[in-house]
């Protein structure tokens, strides 16, 4: 289960299926933005619901100095250069190993 923040900057835990990809396509609306309409925030303070979802699983897609966290380059993300970053959470497109928040977001 993956976790944003409401306008409010309230935490709220979501969960995403195939339905909702399902739902985005028929609206044609990009996975992204379908959850921008399903989770409203306060993207300038939180970021979008999927950039909260993929920090929830340890992705990064913004620089957060305070917090001291850089998002990984694909290099970082694909070399052990001892700054290792798992991928372990990444699962295969057959759905296969498909209960991590990652591999639901993702796949």
């Amino acid at each position: 289960m993956a976790q944003i923040r409401d306008r409010e900057g309230k935490a709220q835990e979501v969960n995403v299926s195939l339905e909702d990809y399902k739902a985005a396509l028929s609206e044609g609306l990009s996975f992204p933005a379908y959850l921008k309409t399903k989770f409203p925030t306060d993207e300038a303070k939180y970021g979008t619901p999927f950039e909260q979802m993929l920090a929830t699983s340890g992705f990064f897609l913004r620089e957060d100095r305070a917090a001291g966290i850089r998002p990984p380059t694909v290099k970082q993300m694909l070399e052990a250069n001892g700054n290792e970053i798992s991928m372990g959470p990444l699962v295969r497109p057959d759905g296969s190993q498909a209960l991590t928040i990652t591999g639901r977001l993702l796949f």
